[in-house]
């Protein structure tokens, strides 16, 4: 007798490999390309060239690099993937330019991270984005939505697969390094008054209001830690994913006014590829 366990992983498994609308693969992989093209054009990548040689540790992306790469590089390897971006939206050799602008992105946002820390603010759109850089679909008509096949089906259910797993594994470490501290502890207080004495908060004193305000701090740990941790569900629950990419904004947004961490990046590749995922499959009627 099978066990639980290989009845939900067989059936998921079933799930992600069964043919999808080439109609979805498109909205989706062009959504993708849309943000990697924002993340791309806002940020002075050149700014990076600073970095001094003995504080250069390599990222993994970048660990083949021999040393800071200039300005001028930097600023190209952008444009180049800016290009590629609008290539896609515009259906000019697609597939290409969503790898010329993921690849593009991989090398800068690499080479920013290589100053110590490394920064999340791209992981989830990078990671998110790597089946449609090997995905082979979205060469039917997709005028319709009406062709269907196993190549315009899995990459959007393995995008959203990822999300989820991100989001979990978040959370599942906030309670594996905190523990059940984390929930009951003064941590987002102190997160909060830390965010409003810097310069990155927009609100700080809306950010200190809250910390003072002890139910609140509380609810925020809860409620983010509970999404975290529910984000799987939107793989078996559709209708669920629509709410999820709605939570996802009102959380980074949050996070952004009190604290003024920016990961508009990550609410752009929720609603990327969760609302279409979300959207009920149109289905063309037959001729009479």
């Amino acid at each position: 007798m099978r066990s639980p366990n290989v009845h939900v992983l067989g059936g998921l498994d079933r799930r992600l490999v069964a043919p999808g609308p080439a109609a979805r693969f498109e909205t989706a992989r062009t959504g993708l390309a849309v943000v990697l093209g924002i993340r791309l054009a806002l940020r002075h990548w050149s700014a990076a060239a600073a970095i001094p040689d003995p504080l250069f540790r390599r990222a993994f992306a970048v660990a083949w690099l021999p040393s800071v790469p200039p300005g001028w590089l930097l600023n190209v390897v952008a444009v180049a993937g800016v290009v590629g971006a609008m290539a896609v939206v515009a259906r000019m050799s697609p597939r290409i330019g969503f790898v010329v602008a993921w690849l593009a992105l991989l090398f800068v946002a690499g080479v920013w991270g290589s100053a110590g820390k490394i920064m999340h603010n791209d992981v989830l759109l990078l990671l998110t984005a790597v089946p449609f850089v090997v995905a082979k679909g979205g060469t039917a008509n997709t005028r319709d939505g009406a062709d269907r096949s196993v190549a315009d089906g899995w990459p959007p259910r393995a995008a959203l697969m990822i999300i989820a797993a991100v989001y979990f594994i978040a959370g599942v470490q906030k309670l594996h390094h905190s523990g059940l501290d984390w929930i009951s502890g003064d941590n987002m207080a102190w997160v909060l008054r830390q965010g409003a004495a810097g310069a990155a908060s927009p609100f700080p004193g809306l950010a200190r209001s809250i910390a003072n305000a002890p139910p609140l701090p509380f609810l925020i740990v809860v409620g983010s830690i509970v999404f975290e941790l529910a984000a799987p569900l939107m793989l078996w629950w559709r209708r669920g994913r629509i709410p999820f990419a709605v939570g996802a904004a009102c959380l980074h947004g949050a996070i952004w006014l009190t604290i003024g961490l920016d990961y508009y990046g990550w609410i752009l590749t929720v609603a990327a590829v969760a609302v279409p995922l979300g959207r009920p499959i149109q289905h063309r009627k037959k001729p009479a």
